[in-house]
Parts: structure tokens; sequence; C-alpha cells
């Protein structure tokens, strides 16, 4: 809308005024604002750049979405963020279930003391990142892990799972680069590209996706279902 708007009503007060000065310096002012919203938006922000990708949604059938996780799930509902960012292409039906600075273990209690009814087509969990930053090693993470996703199995049992990976990230102005791989982890090249990782996709607290890591990560799991229209992965 932001961007949309001044175009549109620059293109009313062009054409309908295109024999008034006074109107035409208006339309072109709010063509020049409107251009200029939109490269800020939708390129330097990276609000929408998934609308520009090659991704064929035509065939993918409405799904209802739960998303499960700690602070990078929470995120992902932000205008910027790959929840947000699936809704506007996609067409699914989403709720999130998640705490920020959660582990694993503390996702699992969330799904415990969760008695809102809801039956997803698909699950789309991420946890992790915060078990290592308290200091649990690859392994403890990958079990508990493990544990968290036996309780959405459990809990929706008629759903897909998927686990998202945990992202590259810095720990103590260290680069952290997990080698964790949950079995059923349908997105294991998705952070494979760690070169420029930390310009190019985290913030500037070296944890948290930005604007075009949430698009990344979005770019990623619409690829998957537009290949998996049945839902199965």
């Amino acid at each position: 809308m932001a961007s949309l708007l001044p175009l549109v009503l620059s293109a009313i007060f062009l054409y309908f005024g295109r024999k008034s000065l006074k109107y035409k310096m208006l339309g072109a002012t709010l063509l020049i604002v409107g251009t200029g919203i939109g490269s800020v938006l939708h390129f330097r922000w990276d609000s929408f750049a998934i609308h520009f990708s090659d991704i064929d949604s035509s065939n993918i059938k409405s799904q209802k979405i739960l998303f499960i996780g700690d602070s990078i799930t929470s995120e992902g509902t932000r205008p910027r963020g790959y929840i947000t960012k699936l809704e506007s292409i996609l067409p699914i039906k989403s709720k999130i279930i998640c705490s920020k600075g959660a582990t694993s273990l503390e996702i699992l209690r969330l799904l415990d003391f969760n008695s809102t009814p809801y039956i997803p087509d698909l699950v789309i969990a991420q946890s992790g990142i915060n078990d290592l930053i308290e200091g649990l090693t690859e392994e403890e993470t990958l079990d508990a892990q493990d544990n968290l996703l036996n309780k959405i199995r459990s809990k929706y049992a008629n759903a897909n799972v998927i686990f998202l990976p945990i992202h590259p990230f810095f720990k103590e102005e260290k680069f952290i680069s997990p080698t964790l791989s949950s079995s059923e982890n349908s997105f294991s090249n998705c952070w494979k590209n760690a070169t420029s990782f930390q310009q190019n996709y985290l913030m500037m607290d070296g944890i948290h996706l930005n604007a075009r890591g949430h698009s990344h990560l979005a770019n990623a799991i619409a690829r998957k279902m537009s290949t998996n229209p049945s839902g199965l992965f």
C-alpha cells in the first residue's frame, strides 16, 4: 500500500490533470515518491523479494500450517518475516506456537500446555539455536530436537512434519556453523553457502535473520512445497 498508493494517485493526476501544470508536477512528484518507497521496501529492506522469484505456487493446495519454534519463528510473523512472506504467495492458513529464547525442551513444554484445538496439514518446526547458545553440545541438542520431534508426531499424528536446520550464527564472537542433521530435516542444504553469511543473512546481533535471510528461508520452504504439492516431505 505504501508503494502503490502514490503511484495510483500519480497516474490519476497525470491523466486527468494533463492540461494543468500544477497537477502534472504533483503527479510527477508522487511518481518519484512511489518509486522511491517501492525501491526501499522491496529491494533495500527486502520486504517481499520472494514475489520476484520463479516459484510456481499454482499447484500447491490450500494447507493449514503450524509453525513451532523460538524467536526465529516469532520474528517470522513480522512484516519482513518468512511466515508473512509465505502467506503472501501461498494458499495457506497458519498458527504459531513459539517463545523467544526458548530451548528445544522449553518449546516441547509449550506444546504440552497448548490446548488450542488445531489440526494442521503440515508442521514446520524450528529449534536448537538456543540450546547451543546455552552450552549444550551438538549431540545433546540433536537429542533435544528428536524429543521435540517425537512430541510433535504424537500430538499431530496426521500432519507432515519438517524440521528447519539451525542456521550459522555467532557465539562469543565465534562463527558457529552447526552440522546437526535431524532425521526429518528436509532443508539440509538451506544454509550451505556460509561464505558471506553474516553480512547477507544475519542481523547485527549475529544470531537472528535479517530481511534477506527471511526471504531465503521462505523461498526454500515455498520451493519445497511447490515440488511436493501432495504435502509429502
